[in-house]
């Protein structure tokens, strides 16, 4: 579990970095952004390989809540902003 929470954490850092928010703004704020930003991140996850369960387990969101969020990224990834936030976390992730 240990090494999920480490990846968890630097996508989460990635996230960050990518939108220029908080972490209060991405846990909490209902705004577009912030939504966005949890989507990338969750679309993050589960391109690295973590199930809703594992993403449920080390954020503390309910696997209805990621469940939730993971079918939205088809509508909400389409977006230029969005796009361009993905493939930034997508880049800092490589890096390290």
């Amino acid at each position: 579990m240990k090494q999920l929470e480490d990846i968890y954490n630097r996508v989460v850092e990635a996230t960050l970095e990518a939108s220029g928010l908080t972490f209060e703004q991405l846990a909490t704020s209902r705004t577009e952004r912030s939504v966005i930003a949890r989507v990338v991140m969750i679309n993050t996850l589960i391109e690295i390989g973590f199930t809703e369960f594992d993403i449920a387990a080390v954020s503390g969101m309910s696997q209805q809540r990621v469940n939730s969020l993971k079918n939205s990224a088809k509508y909400r990834l389409k977006g230029l902003s969005a796009r361009i936030m993905h493939e930034e976390v997508r880049k800092r992730m490589r890096k390290e």
